[in-house]
């Protein structure tokens, strides 16, 4: 029981940590995107090739308007034949992914807690890194 506790609350933290740092890539960094077009970013918390229905919003969105640009970002699948081809083909939609993070083998409580705790800290600093850094001003995000 105690084991299912600290595994929500690393869950809820990286969530709250999410939210917190999407307030800098939208209002500190003002970087314009070539063309004057739009860009949505659509943020998937696990494997992209099993988000069957953000993949949909991806496609969705790019079909939406010529001035859209589609930033969709996940864990990398694990080939990229498994993403559908509309997606992989489309020219209007960019995917970015993040290294999978490693599953946590051990049984010893003050281990899984150093353990998940890293792993949140790492997928924080991954997701930052992508959306101040690596991607121009967008004007929305769609996290899953």
């Amino acid at each position: 029981m105690e084991m299912e506790t600290f595994t929500r609350f690393f869950s809820w933290s990286a969530f709250i940590a999410i939210l917190l740092f999407i307030a800098l890539p939208m209002y500190i960094s003002r970087r314009t995107v070539p063309g004057n077009k739009r860009r949505i970013v659509i943020l998937v918390l696990g494997d992209l090739s099993r988000s069957p229905r953000m993949l949909n919003h991806a496609y969705s969105a790019a079909c939406i308007s010529s001035n859209l640009i589609v930033e969709l970002i996940g864990y990398a699948p694990d080939q990229i034949t498994d993403l559908p081809e509309r997606i992989r083909s489309s020219e209007r939609i960019n995917i970015t992914t993040i290294s999978t993070p490693k599953k946590i083998l051990t049984h010893n409580r003050v281990l899984y807690l150093i353990a998940a705790l890293t792993r949140v800290v790492r997928q924080f600093f991954a997701i930052t890194n992508i959306l101040i850094f690596m991607l121009p001003n967008f004007e929305t995000l769609l996290i899953q």
